[in-house]
């Protein structure tokens, strides 16, 4: 199983980390840019002209551990996919997996596009 690219409230000192204590976060990147849901909850666009997003891969266990995030960060209900794409780990490309949505998904859903590529900071929850 290709390990997990999060960016947004999964990362370490975001308000669901809970979700993955115990769990080796690894710093990485990946093109793309953030949005903002209307909720407050990021997404992801793939996208090679707009930088380098930050966030960090972690390994999975198996199907039921990327089932039980998909619930916590609402990935069907805000209409995200998941892809496997390329992350930078360092100075080398690996292959990962991303939940992420199109520009048009996006402003159909009325997400706005953030100035920073870093979560953490334009996030207001964090957690405690």
């Amino acid at each position: 199983m290709l390990p997990l690219f999060v960016y947004g409230t999964l990362r370490a000192n975001q308000s669901q980390d809970w979700a993955l204590a115990g769990r080796l976060l690894t710093p990485a990147r990946m093109q793309g840019r953030l949005w903002r849901l209307p909720g407050g909850e990021p997404a992801l666009e793939i996208s090679r002209k707009h930088g380098w997003v930050v966030g960090e891969l972690v390994d999975l266990q198996d199907q039921a551990d990327l089932a039980f995030l998909e619930q916590i960060v609402a990935v069907q209900q805000h209409g995200l996919v998941s892809q496997a794409v390329r992350v930078q780990l360092g100075m080398r490309a690996v292959r990962a997996q991303v939940w992420c949505a199109n520009e048009r998904h996006l402003r159909q859903l009325q997400a706005r596009p953030l100035k920073t590529a870093d979560w953490s900071k334009v996030s207001t929850r964090r957690a405690f």
